[in-house]
């Protein structure tokens, strides 16, 4: 539903770009962010919508993008790490808290959004 959404919404901004394209590519594009499975949601878009041939290589690239850009290259995972001023090298988080993912249990919510807003917006 959301991919829909912002292919109207991207359709009807730039009215260059056809809603037979604009579609497939952000209905992929907005699972394919967090899921790398780039050519079986090709493929599944492709048949539910009855897509050519063509028409596949724009939403193969449009998801290889999306995960590219949130995922894949660590970006995400290097602002979480930030966010939650988790040291690799450090293990007294470890030790403190008998926790082993390396976030500390005694941290408030509210703390651990405003280290995210201020990673984000500095």
């Amino acid at each position: 539903l959301v991919g829909l959404l912002l292919a109207l919404s991207l359709s009807g901004y730039l009215a260059f770009l056809p809603l037979r394209l604009t579609i497939p590519c952000c209905m992929c594009a907005t699972v394919g962010s967090f899921v790398p499975i780039p050519f079986s949601m090709t493929l599944f878009v492709s048949s539910l919508l009855n897509l050519s041939t063509q028409e596949m290589g724009p939403v193969w690239l449009a998801i290889v993008v999306a995960y590219t850009v949130t995922g894949g290259l660590g970006h995400i995972q290097q602002l979480g790490k930030a966010a939650f001023a988790v040291n690799d090298d450090d293990d007294t988080m470890h030790n403190n808290n008998n926790n082993t993912d390396g976030y500390s249990l005694l941290t408030s919510e509210d703390e651990l959004l405003r280290g995210i807003r201020s990673t984000i917006f500095g």
